[in-house]
C-alpha cells in the first residue's frame, strides 16, 4: 500500500472512532424506572429508540418526534405501556424495569438539517439488595 493509501485508511478510522460516541452506564432496580437522557441539544426532526438484543438483533421499540404533548410511536407491544418521554421530547423514561432490559440502547437522533447522531446506552438491572452493593462505599462523614 502506498502512504496515501494509508493515510486515507487511518483518517476513515479516525473519523469513524470519533463519530462514534461510547455508552453511558445506566443502572437500574427491578420493578423501577430509569431514564435516557440524550446529551445533544440541537434541535431534532425524529429520535428513534432501539435495543441490541441477542445474536446483535437491533430492534426499534420507540419513535418520538416533538411536539406539544410529544409524538410517541411504540411498535412493540412488551414496551406500550412503560414509555414516556419528557416534556421537551429528549428523554426516554422506561418504567417496570425487568431482567429482559438488560442490554444496548441507541437513540438515533435525526436533527432538523438531517444530520444523524447516535447516543448508546448500556443498562444494567439490579435486584434491590444487589444494588446496594454495586454502589461504591463511601466512608462516613462528618458534619462539623
Amino acid at each position: 500500500l502506498s502512504p496515501s493509501h494509508l493515510t486515507g485508511w487511518f483518517l476513515f478510522f479516525l473519523f469513524s472512532v470519533l463519530t462514534e460516541t461510547s455508552a453511558i452506564q445506566l443502572n437500574g432496580v427491578l420493578g423501577e424506572s430509569v431514564t435516557f437522557q440524550i446529551n445533544d441539544s440541537k434541535p431534532f426532526a425524529t429520535i428513534s429508540w432501539s435495543k441490541t438484543e441477542k445474536k446483535d438483533r437491533v430492534r426499534v421499540f420507540a419513535l418520538v418526534a416533538p411536539g406539544n404533548p410529544c409524538k410517541i410511536l411504540v411498535p412493540i407491544q412488551a414496551f406500550k405501556q412503560r414509555i414516556s418521554s419528557s416534556k421537551d421530547c429528549r428523554n426516554l423514561q422506561l418504567s417496570h424495569l425487568s431482567r429482559e432490559d438488560i442490554n444496548r440502547y441507541t437513540a438515533n437522533i435525526v436533527l432538523t438539517t438531517s444530520e444523524t447522531i447516535n447516543e448508546h446506552f448500556d443498562l444494567k438491572v439490579y435486584s434491590d439488595g444487589l444494588w446496594q452493593r454495586a454502589l461504591p462505599r463511601m466512608s462516613p462523614t462528618r458534619v462539623c
